[in-house]
């Protein structure tokens, strides 16, 4: 199984989906480029903030992270489940969601991308940061430094 992470933050969110997923799956190799995966393989890219990880950078134009996912994920078909993730900051969880799923679609009909590729989609949506349960979970990344 092959895992491919978009994570909203550039510090906070690698560091703790890579300590969460290294507890659920002790068999799970971490690396960083789409042509190292093989079996059992996870890549956490991190999206440098919002809206930039699903936008184009308006200062310098190219492109999202969430496009350059999806185009790894055209080019190599190796991935199994693709997982957004992102924080509802002060939007409701439902707003959050649609605005990430329209996202996804458009992109994915922009690139070609339909149902018989065989990668499976899915939006985390972080209420309302990741950092925020943290703050009420001291203890935990105490134990993970």
């Amino acid at each position: 199984m092959n895992l491919l992470f978009l994570v909203e933050g550039g510090k906070t969110e690698p560091k703790v989906y890579k300590a969460w997923l290294s507890h659920l799956f002790p068999q799970i190799n971490f690396v960083d480029r789409p042509e190292d995966m093989t079996t059992n393989s996870c890549r956490i890219i991190a999206g440098n903030g919002y809206p930039n990880m699903v936008s184009a950078p308006k200062i310098y134009g190219g492109r999202s992270r969430l496009e350059e996912c999806l185009l790894d994920i055209k080019k190599y078909n190796n991935i199994d489940h693709f997982f957004i993730c992102v924080d509802s900051e002060d939007d409701p969880y439902q707003t959050r969601f649609d605005e990430i799923h329209n996202k996804l679609e458009d992109f994915k009909t922009k690139l070609g991308i339909d149902q018989t590729q065989a990668t499976e989609f899915h939006i985390i949506v972080q209420n309302c940061c990741l950092e925020t349960w943290a703050l009420g979970n001291a203890d935990i990344p105490a134990l993970h430094k």
